[in-house]
């Protein structure tokens, strides 16, 4: 959206590799308060990426999935929900993880 393109669902794959990035790390991936300077880290820098060394190697690739600039290039749900960080999710995996999102708001 930023660089002028319609929106589509996979905008929504982008929002969420950007919601997971930050909370994995607990901080915004980009560091400016400057338009101009969102605009370029958007649009022109290279696409946040998690520190494979501080992060499961499966989050990581799928959190840069999702942060793929080309759209075209981007996986839709369908696919995200078969990489092997959602594939696994069972009943009681999720409600441990609605539990921890509950818990963020305190």
């Amino acid at each position: 959206r930023a660089s002028g393109r319609e929106y589509s669902y996979r905008s929504d794959i982008w929002s969420a590799g950007m919601v997971i990035y930050e909370l994995a790390t607990a901080s915004f991936p980009f560091p400016t308060k400057r338009f101009i300077d969102l605009w370029n880290s958007l649009c022109c820098e290279p696409e946040p990426r998690l520190d494979n060394g501080a992060h499961p190697p499966a989050l990581c690739d799928f959190v840069a999935r999702c942060l793929t600039r080309d759209v075209e290039q981007r996986p839709d749900a369908v696919t995200l929900l078969e990489h092997e960080v959602v594939r696994d999710f069972d009943n009681d995996r999720l409600a441990c993880f609605s539990k921890f999102l509950a818990q963020l708001g305190d």
